[in-house]
């Protein structure tokens, strides 16, 4: 397992602080009615993030074979017959519409329900729009419960996220699963990055988006203190690996970012099309290594 504190210039940590369990957090979060009203009314309409307006051909295909890629990975720990979704996040409606087309009973919830409108009107039926935390109590209190829970880019955003793990817990029917993906933030990649002067800036720090930076370790660490074990773990592309090359350097060089991003989008389709098996292992190696630019972690109630 790689490091689980590289070391990072000072300036890369200013505004950060190190927790226990052994992740990066921004030391003085916005409060709840901040960060409610910067999702509902910015977010999304802005195309903040990694929401677009529109998406090519390549791109919805590579959307769709990630989505492929986390069924094979949910499907087979699932005991029963039940196949029901809570998507936390469900932004623009890409897992509601996917997992709806293979048979699932699906449920999103979002502070707003604009990007679903305007990508996939036909889930608008399955979506629940308000404040996350109040919509996950509001379902435990109602004694809801869903075979597989997905926070697909969701726990960094959060303020509380030991909290949010905790309530989607609650919400785990038994033999349920809970699939968590979140950036590989201040990541062995990003801190060679940073030794060598190829970045000069923390430039995945970016608030009030993302409130927390994970890494493998401290995220299971945290999943841990909600009573959750690890099933499965995995990364993805490691797209910061064009940092190395000046010619591909997207973050000293913004016109590279276009090129670098269809790139990647092209060579996933590619080894998903090869072996989408031989792809996931390829990606649980990555992730014990600390490198890829995501994380997924797949956990159940311990």
């Amino acid at each position: 397992m790689a490091s689980q504190t590289p070391d990072f210039p000072p300036e890369f940590l200013a505004g950060i602080r190190q927790n226990e369990s052994g992740y990066y957090e921004v030391a003085d979060k916005p409060d709840g009615a901040a960060l409610h009203a910067y999702y509902t009314q910015k977010y999304f309409q802005q195309s903040q993030g990694q929401y677009q307006k529109t998406y090519s051909e390549a791109e919805q295909r590579y959307l769709h074979n990630r989505l492929t890629q986390k069924r094979a990975l949910i499907e087979p720990l699932l005991t029963g017959d039940s196949r029901r979704l809570l998507d936390v996040g469900a932004g623009e409606g890409w897992v509601l519409a996917a997992f709806h087309a293979a048979g699932w009973q699906v449920t999103g919830i979002d502070y707003s329900d604009y990007a679903c409108k305007y990508h996939h009107p036909d889930c608008l039926p399955f979506m629940r729009a308000g404040d996350v935390g109040e919509l996950l109590m509001a379902a435990a209190e109602a004694g809801e419960q869903f075979d597989s829970i997905i926070l697909d880019n969701v726990l960094e955003h959060s303020p509380a996220p030991l909290e949010l793990l905790q309530a989607s817990r609650k919400l785990l029917a038994p033999g349920g699963v809970l699939v968590v993906e979140v950036p590989n933030d201040f990541s062995t990649t990003q801190a060679a990055a940073a030794a060598a002067g190829h970045i000069d800036r923390p430039f995945w720090v970016v608030t009030p988006d993302h409130l927390s930076y994970f890494n493998l370790p401290g995220l299971q660490a945290l999943a841990a203190q909600a009573g959750l074990e690890t099933v499965d773990a995995l990364s993805d592309f490691p797209i910061d690996f064009f940092l190395f090359n000046p010619d591909s350097n997207y973050i000293m060089d913004k016109t590279a970012g276009k090129n670098c991003h269809q790139s990647r989008v092209q060579l996933e389709n590619l080894m998903h099309a090869t072996s989408m098996a031989g792809l996931l292992n390829i990606y649980r190696e990555l992730a014990k290594m600390g490198l890829g630019r995501q994380i997924m972690a797949i956990f159940r109630a311990a």
